[in-house]
């Protein structure tokens, strides 16, 4: 497929509205994409194109664009998943634990239409902000109809990960379209309401009397370990981009049974298309990268991702909690970020750092109907058992989760 965008099947809904399915976000001008994006730094113009030109593992992108007299007021990014795309492939959150075992025995991947930016909680379907709530609904209503085409013309199961419970049009939207849901790990975020780092840690310890404590004790281990942790340009992520690879790599690999999905061009791909709104951490030890983390922030909303740390060269000194952590909230208190993502798993340790817990939905659609009445009972068993298993850390009052946070 060209990148030029082609009409969808299908895809006229009235005199002025349109759609159009591209396969590069790059016939699309960056500044009228990036218009609909709101607070969701993975569905920027520059990642996604950072995901294509950075060679991302295995992703197929397809972007559904909605037009009305032939300006962008909907969008939806989407891509195939097929063998080999974990971890972005349905499987990889669906099947869990599982999933090794079938990986091991040579199943292959079920193909899949997934609609979510790589990476994403949110940013499903991208509508204008100018357009009044009534428009809105009709225009992700109409997006999501055009989505759901694309899935049938690629004879795929549709697939929409990593909907935040807080995105109450979408969910209802999904619900109402007859989508199955079931429940994924929640998300960590810290919702930064402080004009300093010591006003975070006097927080920390408001809430916990060891919270503040164990946090200047990992920050001044980390510097009398002699780890320096610095932001690097875009010079620098290129000069340092084989290590930073190999560090991602070793990381990824201690942790997960799939390959590590990244490709040594991305970083440096990623760094120059979204400048300041990206930023790579690297953790230096006598002089040597020890570590990496990166930051990717759209206004006031920022997220912590793609961690790589030598543990062999920084055991014992905390490199890990600083550059994933301390330093990252520092500078998003000094640049006016008001909300920083943690993503999921580890949750005590989060919340002992300040961080809530928010609750994050998966919806499917079969590709036929039979096979989608056949899944319901596996997706109710699902949702109830999942649900059941991250049901402490959504209710963060509850007593058993804060008598672990204080501890």
């Amino acid at each position: 497929m060209s990148d030029r965008p082609t009409a969808l099947a299908g895809a006229t809904h009235s005199d002025t509205m349109t759609s159009e399915i591209a396969s590069s976000v790059r016939s699309v001008p960056a500044a009228e994409w990036n218009a609909l994006v709101g607070p969701h730094p993975y569905a920027a113009h520059g990642w996604l194109r950072a995901a294509e030109e950075g060679r991302v593992h295995n992703l197929e992108p397809h972007y559904v664009l909605l037009r009305d007299g032939g300006r962008l007021v909907g969008a939806a990014p989407c891509y195939v998943a097929r063998h080999g795309a974990p971890p972005f492939a349905p499987s990889h959150f669906l099947y869990g634990p599982a999933r090794r075992i079938t990986m091991r025995i040579g199943c292959p991947e079920p193909p899949a239409l997934v609609c979510c930016p790589f990476l994403s909680y949110g940013g499903q379907l991208l509508v204008a902000p100018h357009l009044t709530p009534a428009v809105q609904t009709q225009t992700r209503r109409l997006l999501l109809d055009q989505v759901e085409a694309l899935a049938r013309a690629q004879r795929l199961a549709l697939w929409v990960p990593r909907v935040l419970a807080a995105d109450a049009d979408t969910e209802q939207l999904l619900a109402e379209q007859g989508c199955h849901r079931t429940v994924q790990p929640p998300v960590a975020y810290l919702p930064i309401r402080w004009d300093s780092f010591r006003g975070y840690l006097e927080s920390l310890r408001s809430m916990s009397r060891n919270s503040a404590s164990t946090v200047r004790r990992e920050i001044n281990a980390n510097r009398r370990a002699g780890v320096v942790i610095r932001s690097l340009d875009s010079p620098e992520v290129g000069t340092h981009a084989r290590e930073l690879q190999s560090l991602g790599e070793r990381h990824h690999g201690r942790l997960n049974a799939s390959p590590y999905p990244y490709r040594e061009e991305f970083l440096p791909t990623a760094r120059a298309l979204l400048g300041d709104d990206l930023v790579v951490y690297g953790a230096f030890k006598a002089g040597a990268l020890v570590g990496f983390s990166v930051l990717v922030r759209r206004g006031a909303t920022g997220t912590v991702s793609l961690v790589g740390v030598d543990h062999d060269r920084t055991r014992n000194d905390f490199t890990y909690f600083n550059l994933t952590y301390y330093r990252p909230i520092e500078d998003a208190i000094a640049s006016g970020i008001g909300q920083l993502y943690f993503g999921s798993a580890k949750y005590l340790l989060k919340m002992r750092r300040g961080c809530r817990i928010t609750p994050v939905h998966f919806y499917y659609r079969g590709r036929t109907p039979l096979r989608h009445r056949a899944l319901a009972p596996w997706f109710a068993w699902h949702a109830r058992t999942t649900e059941r298993r991250f049901a402490r850390f959504n209710r963060v009052d509850c007593p058993e989760t804060r008598a672990s946070i204080s501890t």
